[in-house]
């Protein structure tokens, strides 16, 4: 089941990109943010690596070209942020309640 919902993720998305006007980046970017924050519903957790979104992430987001700009974007508006230290790196989903930006709790 899992496996078919990929399927016709793949189908929509590429049926998007052929007949879309919109920017890709842009696309990929709201899909990031949608995936990322489920993954923190699932896991309870407010950050994941830069390679875990290449292996795990929505399709769109699976090569690093189109996941560092999405990831920019997301950056920019203030969505995320970025944590370099040591050897991985991760990004940290941020909330916004209008006012204040703050990190998402993790357990």
């Amino acid at each position: 089941m899992k496996r078919a919902e990929e399927i016709g993720d793949w189908l929509a998305y590429e049926f998007i990109e052929a007949f879309s006007e919109t920017d890709p980046a842009q696309e990929n970017a709201e899909k990031l943010k949608v995936w990322l924050e489920e993954e923190h519903r699932k896991s309870k957790k407010s950050c994941i690596s830069l390679n875990s979104i290449l292996q795990y992430g929505p399709y769109g987001v699976r090569e690093k070209k189109a996941r560092d700009a999405a990831l920019q974007i997301l950056e920019q508006e203030k969505i995320i942020k970025f944590d370099h230290g040591g050897k991985i790196s991760y990004v940290i989903l941020l909330i916004t309640d209008g006012c204040h930006t703050t990190l998402l709790e993790s357990i």
